[in-house]
């Protein structure tokens, strides 16, 4: 029973390295090609260049979700954010906290949001690089919906307004990528593309979202590192109770003799 269960545990150890492996193998086989990347920078200046032309020079126009830190997959939709006082003016002029909670702001600025996503998408339908666009503002964030050709595939793309919470979680995820767990990256990715197959990673329709994937890996990674480092630190207490014990035997028995 002893080499059976030694056995098992071998066995599961061997294809938990494999998993890993084939983890590392999926997560390099994904990362955009040197040679795509000035290709999407150009799109995203070129989307700039056209908001701030509409709405205002100043605009931030950032992009932020899974492409901005690494974890999107090469079907993946580019999330950008559009922020700018003019969107926020409403909120402001009322006397509103710029660190407000993003939903409170929401109910207040959300005529500005809809008439920048109709605006911005008006000039997007008179650009011929873009494919079909639509302003979708029957929901909690309005947004623009268009597409065009990046790295000779057709590249969804998500445009919001007045929305810094986006931002804010991915610089959060970012770091956790850098200094907390590098291994975020890889299983993140891993985990959309099994959700994607399993037709479970449409927030539309009740899926889990990039960000939730996110969170829920850096709670697992917390708990099992964690649990290693108790582990350890139990094992190393063991080894000093016993340490202990051993020299308090040979004091005894010296006393005794």
């Amino acid at each position: 029973d002893e080499a059976l269960t030694r056995m098992e545990d071998l066995t599961r150890k061997l294809r938990m390295t494999q998993l890993a492996r084939d983890i590392d193998i999926f997560d390099q086989t994904t990362l955009p090609e040197e040679e795509d990347v000035p290709d999407r920078r150009a799109t995203m200046r070129h989307i700039k260049s056209l908001v701030r032309r509409e709405l205002h020079g100043d605009a931030k126009v950032q992009v932020f979700g899974s492409s901005r830190v690494g974890t999107d997959l090469p079907t993946s939709d580019v999330d950008i954010a559009v922020n700018h006082d003019i969107i926020w003016k409403r909120w402001l002029d009322q006397g509103g906290d710029r660190n407000a909670p993003q939903d409170v702001v929401n109910e207040v600025i959300k005529p500005d949001m809809i008439h920048a996503a109709r605006k911005v998408a008006a000039a997007i339908r008179r650009d011929p690089k873009f494919g079909n666009t639509v302003a979708i503002t029957r929901c909690r964030v309005p947004l623009v919906r268009t597409s065009c050709e990046i790295n000779e595939l057709r590249t969804g793309i998500d445009i919001v307004f007045g929305q810094k919470n986006g931002i804010a979680a991915a610089k959060w995820t970012q770091h956790m990528i850098e200094s907390v767990h590098p291994e975020l990256r890889p299983l993140t990715k891993s985990v959309k593309a099994l959700l994607k197959q399993k037709g479970l990673g449409d927030v539309s329709r009740g899926g889990l979202g990039s960000h939730a994937v996110t969170c829920a890996l850096v709670c697992y990674l917390n708990h099992v590192k964690r649990q290693m480092k108790d582990g350890k630190e139990g094992k190393r207490g063991e080894k000093d109770g016993k340490r202990g014990e051993k020299e308090e035997k040979e004091d005894g028995e010296l006393d005794a003799e």
